[in-house]
């Protein structure tokens, strides 16, 4: 399942972009997200439980940055969770991209290449893409609070 969001923040793109390369600030802002730990200077292993349909995911995994242009504004991070209660798990992977928007404000972009395996992927892509859409509406609003 391939995702795209766009949103703006009311804050320069090198602040925006700084904030983006501290994952567990990042995480912060994402909601279900309810641990990130450092396993090594890419890679984190962390929780996330969000509510889809008629189902509670609880995944457990790691994320990993791959990629990080400093200059373009641009990384790649890998994630992939489990959740062993309902039997199935995600992996992403998870383009980022920052520029200069309006008025001093960022434009960020986020593909998402998503595979929803196991009895998780029962759910069906157009319940998903809803649950992601808020999530990134929510994730959105979070982040331009703390950049506020």
């Amino acid at each position: 399942m391939k995702l795209q969001h766009r949103f703006a923040v009311p804050a320069s793109r090198d602040r925006v972009w700084a904030t983006f390369k501290d994952l567990p600030v990042v995480a912060a802002c994402v909601p279900g997200v309810d641990e990130l730990v450092r396993l090594d200077a890419d890679r984190y292993s962390g929780r996330f439980g969000a509510g889809v349909g008629p189902i509670h995911l609880s995944l457990e995994g790691e994320v990993g940055l791959e990629i990080l242009d400093d200059a373009a504004g641009r990384a790649l991070l890998r994630a992939n969770g489990t959740d062993r209660r309902l039997g199935g798990g995600v992996r992403a992977l998870v383009t980022l991209s920052v520029d200069p928007g309006e008025a001093g404000g960022t434009d960020v972009v986020i593909d998402s290449d998503v595979q929803v395996l196991g009895r998780i992927g029962e759910l069906g892509q157009p319940i998903m893409k809803r649950k992601a859409d808020e999530i990134m509406r929510a994730f959105a609003s979070r982040l331009a609070e703390r950049l506020a």
